[in-house]
């Protein structure tokens, strides 16, 4: 697992970026990929990195 802090999300879209912490490049990711509730900017995440999106996306407490 990859982890990174959202830098953009647009709840009524669906859709956001995650700034991965080792990668230069901001990563794009769909609500349905997603495995918790909620979400915001900043918040920190794990993830898997698939292509140019991430997916399995969870929530670092």
């Amino acid at each position: 697992m990859q982890k990174g802090k959202v830098k953009f999300y647009d709840e009524s879209k669906g859709i956001g970026f995650i700034k991965d912490d080792a990668y230069p490049m901001a990563l794009s990711f769909h609500v349905t990929d997603l495995n918790t509730m909620s979400i915001q900017e900043e918040d920190r995440v794990s993830y898997e990195k698939r292509g140019l999106s991430a997916a399995n996306i969870s929530k670092i407490e």
